[in-house]
């Protein structure tokens, strides 16, 4: 299992400062060494999430837990531009170049150019 140390979060109770170590004796020492700067909030807690993008992360330090939002994930991850979206706008011409393009040469030569690279990246 892994530890998860925290020793700061934001206004939102997300993690905004911490570490991960593997062992229990590793995320001790990493608790006692942040205490001995006067930090008495920090706490190490085992956890399946601690390799978990700490945004998804909420955490209690009163009960010293930590949660994590599957659903905001999951959203967010549908959300995401999929890789063929993304190598299409890294390939395609700029807009002006393109409303230049169908000035120049018309709406069929436009979309000639623009099915190139749909085709090179296919959904």
């Amino acid at each position: 299992m892994t530890y998860l140390i925290i020793d700061e979060i934001d206004e939102k109770n997300k993690p905004s400062k911490c570490n991960i170590k593997e062992t229990k004796a590793e995320a001790d020492a990493i608790v006692d060494k942040i205490k001995a700067t006067g930090n008495t909030k920090v706490f190490a807690i085992e956890t399946p999430y601690a390799k978990k993008d700490t945004k998804y992360l909420t955490v209690d330090f009163i009960n010293k837990t930590v949660s994590y939002d599957q659903t905001a994930e999951n959203k967010d991850i549908a959300n995401a531009p999929k890789q063929y979206q993304i190598d299409r706008a890294k390939e395609y011409p700029s807009i002006a170049d393109q409303l230049d393009d169908i000035y120049h040469n018309g709406i069929d030569d436009w979309k000639a150019t623009i099915k190139t690279t749909k085709d090179k990246y296919p959904k």
